[in-house]
């Protein structure tokens, strides 16, 4: 049991890492991987795919009103919804 709770841990943390990094790198992003402890995610771009690099999707959520303006923060939390309703989420 505690298993099936791990991995639907998992899988939400990757859905919304990659709606993060979706939002964030657009294009550009080739691949995501999320580490749980510390939750942090590693992208790979397209325009370097010889490098992960860590992706704070957990303070990119938190802080992109601040840093792009509230209509940014909308489409955000837009883009989030739809990422997690196609994968069962919500």
């Amino acid at each position: 049991m505690t298993d099936m709770c791990d991995k639907e841990i998992d899988d939400f943390l990757l859905t919304f890492a990659e709606a993060m990094a979706i939002h964030a790198f657009g294009d550009n992003l080739a691949t995501v991987r999320v580490e749980q402890f510390p939750p942090m995610a590693y992208v790979v771009l397209i325009s370097n795919l010889d490098d992960e690099i860590q992706f704070d999707y957990l303070d990119y959520f938190i802080r992109v009103g601040d840093i792009f303006g509230e209509k940014i923060k909308l489409d955000l939390i837009d883009v989030l919804l739809k990422y997690m309703s196609k994968n069962g989420h919500v």
